[in-house]
């Protein structure tokens, strides 16, 4: 029985970077191995459904950028309502307080 033998593909999990998780680790990880099968990075044909491909993965993560950006805003709109509804809380307290003083 044969035992598979391990591919010379390390990583130093003290240099990975944050944006780098283990989805983009294994595309790269397939990558290596299709670079290395066809011998050469010369040697890989580029056709339309590789482009197409490579503008949609691009377009997902600006859309993912968009999304996030937007949830951000939200949060800091919704932070400054809460603010602002605390102020209004408050004035009303002071005010009901210096009318049952009276």
């Amino acid at each position: 029985m044969e035992m598979p033998v391990e591919c010379d593909f390390f990583m130093n999990t003290e240099c990975l970077v944050e944006n780098q998780l283990d989805k983009n680790l294994i595309v790269q990880r397939r990558i290596y191995d299709i670079v290395k099968n066809v011998g050469d990075i010369e040697n890989i044909k580029i056709d339309k459904n590789l482009l197409y491909s490579m503008h949609n993965a691009h377009y997902k993560k600006f859309l993912a950028k968009q999304l996030e950006a937007k949830k951000q805003l939200n949060m800091e709109i919704l932070r400054k309502c809460k603010a602002l509804l605390e102020i209004e809380t408050n004035k009303i307290k002071y005010l009901i307080e210096i009318k049952d003083k009276r």
